[in-house]
This record gives structure tokens, C-alpha cells and sequence, in this order.
């Protein structure tokens, strides 16, 4: 549907990826009263919980999941079609690429990991929900971009965004530990993100 109002309706990313993500928090509102019951699936919440070599396996299906779709970016047609869309979209169509099928494709991809992630994430946590991960829409905008993807498209990679998550998740941890609580934890991924699109900016002029 994001993909279908970007590629077809010409509707900023940005504005139709909050706007169905505002109607859905409504419609679950709505359909559970505001107090969502029931438990997680025993084997959702296995994957979430069990752990090897000390990791959970949640951590093994990022890993997995980052691996093959970086693979798929930098080894596939779809991956240089994807970046040749992100750079320019109307130099990939005169280039003969579906530009339409290309954006479309990719947002169902996201759309896919950010499903297996709600899903862990609903593992992890054990029971009905509807304010878990809301928080998140800020740490992936940073990871993605202190990992040196760019807003504007066309410039970015998978192994960079699990660099910037490694990063955010230790100084999240490290502010934990040094009681700065959520709002210090908050103000510092602001302040990276910040720094990380100056930092972006120099580098392009010069």
C-alpha cells in the first residue's frame, strides 16, 4: 500500500509511511478498546527468548536477514536497480527501469522485516501491546543514516546500518548504566543523528 501511494500517487515516503502507520495505531485502538488481551505463540516467543552461545536467536535472524539482503543489493539486478531509483529516478527510467515495480518491490521487502521485527519484538516482550517499538522509528532513521545511507537515496548499505544499530544499542546501553534513564538516552541518539547528517554534508563538499 506505501509502496503503491509513493510509486503510483507521487506521495512523499515520508508523509504515506506515517500516515498509514497513524491509521493502523487508530484502527488497533479502536478494535481492541485500548487494552489488548491474549498471549504470544510459545514458538514466537522461543525465537525471541532462547538463546546460543549467549545471543538470542532473534540476534542470529537479524544477522541472517542483513546478510541476505545485503547480498541482494550489492550482487543482484534488483539491488543496482534499487540504487540506480534512489540516485535517480528519471535517469533509471530512461534507462529502461520499471521504476514503479522497483519502488513497489522494495517497500514490500520493508515491509516484510519490519513484520518478522514486530514479531520478535512481541516475542520478546510476552504479551499484547500497542506502544512497543514506537519508539524505534527514531533509532532506525539514525542507524540508517549514521551508517551513511542518505535521505535523498541513491548512497547507502545494509553492513552501515548494522554498524550504526551496533553502535546506537551500546550507547543506549551505556547510558542505561550510567542512569541517564530514556530522556538522556533520547537527547544523545538526537544529538548523533544530528551530528552524523553535518558530518554527511561536509564530507559531500568537500
Amino acid at each position: 500500500l506505501n509502496g503503491v501511494m509513493v510509486a503510483q500517487g507521487r506521495i512523499s515516503p515520508l508523509v504515506a509511511t506515517r500516515g498509514t502507520g497513524f491509521i493502523l495505531t487508530g484502527a488497533m485502538l479502536i478494535y481492541t478498546g485500548g487494552a489488548p488481551t491474549g498471549n504470544i505463540p510459545e514458538g514466537i516467543r522461543a525465537l525471541s527468548r532462547s538463546r546460543f552461545l549467549g545471543l538470542p536467536y532473534a540476534v542470529y535472524i537479524w544477522l541472517l536477514v542483513s546478510l541476505v539482503v545485503g547480498i541482494a543489493l550489492q550482487r543482484t539486478w534488483f539491488g543496482r536497480y534499487v540504487y540506480a531509483v534512489g540516485s535517480s529516478p528519471e535517469a533509471a527510467v530512461y534507462s529502461g527501469i520499471r521504476v514503479s515495480a522497483i519502488q513497489i518491490g522494495s517497500y514490500m521487502l520493508s515491509g516484510f522485516c519490519a513484520a518478522l521485527g514486530g514479531l520478535l519484538l512481541a516475542g520478546f516482550v510476552g504479551i499484547g501491546t500497542l506502544g512497543v517499538g514506537q519508539d524505534l522509528v527514531l533509532n532506525s532513521l539514525a542507524a540508517a543514516v549514521i551508517g551513511g545511507t542518505l535521505l535523498r537515496g541513491g548512497v547507502g548499505g545494509v553492513s552501515g546500518t548494522v554498524g550504526g544499530v551496533i553502535l546506537l544499542t551500546a550507547l543506549s546501553a551505556l547510558l542505561t548504566g550510567a542512569g541517564a534513564g530514556a530522556a538522556g538516552s533520547l537527547a544523545t541518539q538526537g544529538l548523533v543523528l544530528l551530528g552524523a547528517a553535518i558530518l554527511f554534508r561536509e564530507m559531500k563538499r568537500g
